[in-house]
C-alpha cells in the first residue's frame, strides 16, 4: 500500500507520482500515482535508434530564470558548457 502521507500533501490527486515496489499495481491510495512495477513490464527490449550526430556546441538543455525582472526566460546550456563545468575546466 502506498503511505498514506501521500494522501495529505498530494489530496487532489494531480500529479502524476511514480511508484514502485507496492508489488499488486495498487493504485488506490493515490489515484494518479503511476506504478513503475507495471510500466516496467511495457518498455521495449529494443535498441534505441540512435540520435543524429551532436556537436561540442550544440544546445544540451534549458535553465529557465526566475522571471524576477519579468518573464521567465531560458539560459541555454551547450555541451560544451557542461562539460567544461563538469570538469572545471576555465
Amino acid at each position: 500500500m502506498i503511505h498514506p502521507a501521500f494522501q495529505e500533501v498530494y489530496p487532489s490527486n494531480s500529479l502524476k507520482i511514480p511508484v514502485y515496489g507496492t508489488g499488486l499495481g495498487d493504485r488506490s491510495a493515490l489515484k494518479s500515482a503511476i506504478d513503475l512495477d507495471t510500466e516496467i513490464q511495457s518498455i521495449s527490449c529494443k535498441t534505441p535508434a540512435l540520435q543524429p550526430t551532436t556537436g561540442f556546441l550544440d544546445e544540451l538543455f534549458y535553465v529557465y530564470t526566475s522571471g524576477t525582472t519579468g518573464m521567465p526566460k531560458a539560459a541555454v546550456i551547450k555541451n560544451s558548457r557542461y562539460v567544461k563545468t563538469a570538469t572545471g575546466a576555465p
